[in-house]
């Protein structure tokens, strides 16, 4: 663990205002749905309610009214969104809040550097990512 915070952890230690993100990609569209499915599972959403924009009903929708909302953005039915995760447990640690985007094809998932983060915070972040 300590090693992986000696490679990693300049890049979260300080909050310098950027949000870095880690890209889960060249995902089928069944991945997308499996990736964003593991992660709400595992999670409480943080902020307001989250939205994203129907193609097909040409308004905006809240993210939990539909089954699969990943799935629709990956077939081109809705557009990309970003939400925030909170209470994620990976590596037996609860990780800071992560925000979540969803491409088609693509998840990528964001956080603010700074002082919630250390090196078993950073192991479970990479936990995480192997699941």
């Amino acid at each position: 663990m300590d090693s992986l915070w000696d490679e990693a952890g300049v890049c979260f230690d300080t909050d310098d205002g950027s949000l870095p993100g880690i890209e889960v990609d060249k995902l089928s569209p069944a991945g997308v749905s499996a990736v964003y499915a593991m992660l709400r599972r595992r999670s409480r959403l943080v902020g307001d309610p989250p939205e994203f924009w129907s193609r097909t009903h040409e308004g905006s929708v809240p993210v939990d009214s539909v089954p699969d909302a990943a799935g629709l953005v990956a077939a081109g039915e809705a557009e990309a969104f970003h939400l925030c995760i909170g209470g994620v447990v990976a590596g037996g640690v609860e990780l800071p809040v992560l925000g979540v985007f969803v491409w088609p094809g693509c998840v990528e998932l964001d956080y603010r550097m700074g002082r919630e983060w250390g090196p078993a915070q950073v192991a479970g972040f990479f936990a995480l990512l192997r699941d």
